[in-house]
């Protein structure tokens, strides 16, 4: 079956051309209010301009994955929710805009939280929590704040209110909804909004830190591409996780032919290759139709792509931007690459 590779900038670009592709850009916006409920126009917009500028890993990732697990589309769809298929298809672009949206909405959040007490006088709450009594209202009040302890009004009741000073501080990764279920055990909390008056009904200071999505998810990043890609499939509880691994490059120095039978060796193993320009590394490449050149990084950034194969010329073919670009092997030594593969959780070894 024919696949459509992923293409980063592809969502904006339909997007500003949805009247002459209405059904496909209703797909892609079916997995983005699939992952963040009630999300705007307006923000969709923003969403897959931010896809197309720092797209690549989640570019890579949704090809990588498609290569390591897509057996038919009714298996996918058992596992994912959506279809994966265009036009009869195989079209990487729908996994990939699941795996940025799932991860656009995710964010830091820090609960902070302290000890209430309800008591009826200073000095029941001076018994109660240092043991003993003092002799007027203010020595006690101080050897409460000493002691950790700030008077803090009344309750509705007319008790008298204390807090200790010490937070107890706790930080949960996630969307609204599932640091709500996970913090207070409810469900149904959707914005940002719905959690604050949650934690403002249970006495709870919050505060939220996006995580950037180049943080989120980079193939530069051996360890946070590990961490996200399984933070990723675990959503979907399935039974296996996904490794990411570097291919240590400068083992084979110069030997260019050792390189190539290397990776032919991974490739033929079941692996998938990722391909990794740093920034502001003196790489470029071409495309075979127009001869166009262009430089793999930026100053700022890096890029990342899938491995294709190598060419009758043995220069190295990647997959970006949803189509073949071709890296001529001179520049080998100057990229990074790493090995993927779906491996099954030991859970389920066990069982077996």
């Amino acid at each position: 079956m024919q696949k459509i590779e992923a293409d980063q900038g592809f969502p904006y670009k339909l997007m500003k051309s949805k009247l002459f592709h209405r059904e496909q850009y209703k797909e892609l916006l079916y997995i983005v209010n699939k992952n963040i409920p009630g999300i705007s126009a307006n923000e969709v917009i923003g969403m897959f301009k931010k896809l197309s500028n720092t797209g690549c890993s989640s570019a890579m990732f949704a090809n990588s994955l498609v290569e390591q697990i897509y057996q038919n589309d009714e298996d996918f769809k058992n596992r994912f929710g959506f279809s994966l298929l265009t036009k009869g298809k195989i079209d990487c672009n729908k996994l990939m805009v699941d795996i940025f949206s799932k991860l656009y909405a995710v964010m830091k959040v820090k609960f902070i939280e302290y000890e209430r007490y309800s008591f009826g006088s200073i000095n029941e709450a001076a018994l109660a929590l240092l043991g003993k009594t003092y002799n007027t209202d203010t020595e006690t009040l101080l050897q409460l704040f000493y002691n950790g302890i700030n008077a803090d009004g009344k309750d509705l009741n007319g008790n008298l209110l204390f807090k200790s000073k010490k937070p107890k501080i706790t930080n949960h990764i996630g969307t609204c909804e599932q640091v709500a279920k996970e913090k207070f055990g409810i469900e149904g909390i959707k914005t940002l909004e719905q959690l604050k008056n949650i934690c403002k009904q249970k006495n709870v200071e919050v505060e939220f830190k996006d995580i950037e999505i180049y943080e989120k998810l980079t193939g530069l990043g051996t360890e946070n591409f590990n961490f996200w890609s399984n933070y990723y499939l675990n959503k979907y509880d399935l039974d296996f996780s996904f490794n990411n691994d570097a291919i240590i490059v400068s083992d084979f120095k110069e030997d260019y032919v050792s390189f190539m039978a290397h990776i032919n060796n991974l490739v033929a193993e079941g692996y998938s290759i990722s391909v990794a320009s740093t920034p502001n590394s003196i790489a470029y490449m071409h495309t075979d139709r127009k001869m166009s050149w262009s430089k793999i990084s930026s100053k700022e950034t890096g890029h990342i792509m899938i491995f294709k194969y190598f060419d009758n010329n043995n220069d190295i073919v990647v997959s970006s931007y949803g189509e073949d670009y071709i890296i001529p092997k001179e520049y080998f030594n100057l990229l990074e690459y790493n090995k993927l593969n779906k491996k099954e959780k030991e859970e389920n070894k066990k069982r077996v």
